[in-house]
């Protein structure tokens, strides 16, 4: 078998070099949107949408009751009622229940990412497109059905239609506040939180569409000179193959661990509380390539070993 020349086994070497590099970039920014996401979905949040949310359950139930109350008993026995309304207009599996929601919900995640996008870009070039309050009911709304579903359940009675409508607008009512405070946090961060301003441009850049497609260009175009430059006896399945597995292994175990040692500082530095942070998204993805590049060299293994017996 010709051995390639040298010219030739140096641009394939380096092509591999650039390969592997790219990939584990590309698979680091990959990793980061849902990463951040979450993580600001959890620690900051979470906790103030279900505190909100459980308060318009609240002050809703409240109303109902009162009403009720005059309606249909005395002034005396109306007050007794009232408190005692008061005391239990909402249970402590009601508030579990809509915490659950908020926590697992899709859309919540999504709202964070976009304003993630939003105050990255602010950052960037003083320019920032705030949500539409139609794209921020739009959003809530699958949530807001679920929260009062999860109320007719745990009161054991359903909700006229007149009534749906008073508690999903109480609790829209209640989300806007929070995203009206969300859309002025960008004016404010730089002098404010100067570290998480910081981070926020550095996630814009890492994650922006352009970094991504210029990072799987890269590996493509890498992996093609890796194929032809080392296309005899199939050699460039061995160099795919070793340097996605390596990726992969750095992503689903290096990257973890990582951040598992800086989790406290990270969200006290940048977020001001500590919180934990998802990092499940690096062994999807880790778990990935390195399966990819497993197979690579498990194909090629196959073929050397015919080759071989075939001499």
């Amino acid at each position: 078998m010709k051995k390639e020349s040298i010219p030739i086994r140096i641009l394939g070497k380096l092509a591999s070099v650039v390969f592997f590099i790219s990939l584990l970039c590309l698979g680091v920014s990959l990793c980061l949107e849902p990463i951040c996401t979450s993580t600001v979905q959890n620690v900051v949040l979470n906790g103030t949408m279900s505190d909100y949310m459980t308060n318009a359950i609240v002050q809703e139930n409240k109303s109902s009751e009162g009403t009720a109350a005059d309606s249909t008993v005395s002034d005396s026995a109306a007050s007794d009622q009232s408190d005692a309304a008061q005391n239990s207009v909402i249970t402590e599996s009601q508030i579990q229940k809509v915490e659950e929601i908020v926590q697992s919900s899709p859309e919540m995640r999504k709202l964070v990412s976009k304003y993630l996008e939003q105050y990255a870009g602010y950052l960037e070039n003083g320019q920032i497109n705030t949500l539409s309050d139609a794209e921020k009911k739009q959003l809530l709304e699958s949530v807001n059905e679920q929260i009062l579903d999860t109320v007719e359940e745990e009161q054991q009675t359903d909700m006229s239609s007149a009534e749906r409508q008073r508690y999903k607008d109480a609790l829209e009512e209640k989300e806007n506040e929070v995203l009206d405070t969300l859309d002025t946090m960008p004016e404010t961060m730089e002098e404010t939180m100067p570290d998480a301003a910081q981070a926020l441009r550095t996630y814009g850049r890492a994650v922006s569409g352009g970094t991504q497609a210029g990072l799987a260009a890269a590996a493509v175009t890498a992996g093609i000179l890796v194929i032809l430059c080392r296309r005899q006896g199939m050699r460039w399945m061995k160099s795919i193959g070793i340097s996605a597995l390596t990726d992969g292994i750095l992503i689903a175990a290096a990257m973890p661990f990582a951040i598992g040692v800086a989790a406290a500082f990270l969200t006290n530095q940048f977020l001001g509380q500590t919180g934990n942070i998802d990092i499940s998204v690096c062994y999807q993805t880790g778990g990935i390539m390195a399966g990819a590049g497993f197979v690579f060299l498990v194909i090629y293994n196959i073929c050397r070993r015919k080759r071989r017996n075939a001499q």
